[in-house]
């Protein structure tokens, strides 16, 4: 009905296996962090281009601009 105090061989496992969850959990969040940051430095660079004139202003670049930079910046912050 009750179950055992886990040996301290059971415990050892479980806590590899939470270590190996946790490790993949970090290897997951350095790469949004890596796609944020390139995210927001390719609004950025978008939008120095319309100012420096090396890319034509269209409306629709403009969004896009804007929507990669912010989504850069939120999923940094998310990671």
């Amino acid at each position: 009905m009750f179950e055992a105090d886990p040996t301290p061989a059971e415990q050892i496992e479980r806590l590899e296996a939470q270590i190996d969850e946790l490790r993949e959990a970090i290897q997951r969040s350095r790469r949004l962090v890596v796609a944020g940051r390139a995210c927001a430095f390719a609004g950025a660079a978008l939008f120095i281009c319309f100012v420096l004139g090396l890319a034509t202003f269209t409306p629709v670049r403009m969004i896009v601009g804007i929507t990669v930079a912010l989504g850069g910046l939120v999923l940094r912050a998310a990671a």
